[in-house]
C-alpha cells in the first residue's frame, strides 16, 4: 500500500544488491588468520524474503534453501528446482538449468530484477497522480495463482517481462534503473550482469 520517492527506492535497491553481492561473493581475508567466505546462493529470492529496517535499509532474509558453493562447486546431494514459480528464471522453468555456483547466482539475480520491479513499481513520480493497486511480478499477466506451466509460457516462451511504469522510465535516475533491471532479467543466465555491477550502479547514481 505504500508508495516511495526515486531516492527512498534507490535506498532499497541499493541496500539489497549489497547484501546480494556479499552473500555471492567468494573470498579470502587474511585478518585474524586465514578466513574463508564461500560463494552463498539463496535459490528463493523474492520481496517476502526482503525485509525493511528503518531508513529503508534491505535485509535479505528466509536461507532455508539456501546453498554453500565451496571454490565455484555445488553439494552434490542438493540440486533440483527449487523456489517460488513466480520467481523462477527462464532457464529453470524450461528446465535446463546448470548445477553450478554461476549458474545458481543467475538464478539468484533474475529473481532480485524482479523485485526491483516491485520496488519501482511503487515510485510516485507525481504526488497529484496515484498509482495503482501494487501487484506481484506477472500478476497481471498471469494471475495471482500461475501454475508453473503457465510461468514457462509467459517467461521462456513468449518471453514477457514485467511492464514499469513510464513516468518511472523517464526519470533519469529511474531509467538507469530500469536499465539495470531489465539486463539483470536477461533471457540467457550469462547475459545477466552480476549483483555487484548491479550495486556499483546504484551507488554511482546515488552521488550525482
Amino acid at each position: 500500500a505504500n508508495t516511495l520517492t526515486v531516492s527512498q527506492a534507490l535506498c532499497i535497491v541499493t541496500s539489497m544488491m549489497n547484501g546480494l553481492a556479499f552473500l555471492h561473493e567468494e573470498s579470502k581475508s587474511s585478518i585474524d588468520g586465514d578466513i574463508y567466505k564461500p560463494t552463498i546462493v539463496h535459490r528463493d529470492f523474492k520481496s517476502r524474503n526482503v525485509l525493511l529496517q528503518k531508513g529503508l535499509i534491505a535485509c535479505i532474509a528466509d536461507f532455508g534453501l539456501a546453498m554453500r558453493c565451496e571454490n565455484g562447486r555445488t553439494p552434490a546431494d542438493d540440486h533440483g528446482q527449487v523456489g517460488t514459480r513466480r520467481y523462477m528464471s527462464p532457464e529453470v522453468l524450461e528446465g535446463a538449468t546448470e548445477f553450478s555456483a554461476l549458474a545458481f547466482r543467475a538464478i539468484d539475480i533474475y529473481a532480485a530484477a524482479l523485485v526491483i520491479w516491485e520496488v519501482l513499481s511503487r515510485i510516485r513520480i507525481d504526488p497529484d497522480v496515484p498509482l495503482p493497486e501494487y501487484k506481484l511480478p506477472y500478476e497481471a499477466e498471469v494471475g495471482a495463482h500461475p501454475t508453473l506451466g503457465e510461468m514457462r509460457e509467459t517467461v521462456a516462451v513468449r518471453k514477457l517481462r514485467p511492464i514499469t511504469p513510464a513516468a518511472v522510465r523517464a526519470h533519469k535516475v529511474g531509467a538507469v534503473m530500469c536499465k539495470t533491471m531489465e539486463e539483470m532479467w536477461e533471457m540467457e543466465p550469462d547475459g545477466r550482469i552480476t549483483a555487484g555491477c548491479c550495486l556499483e550502479r546504484m551507488m554511482a547514481i546515488a552521488k550525482t
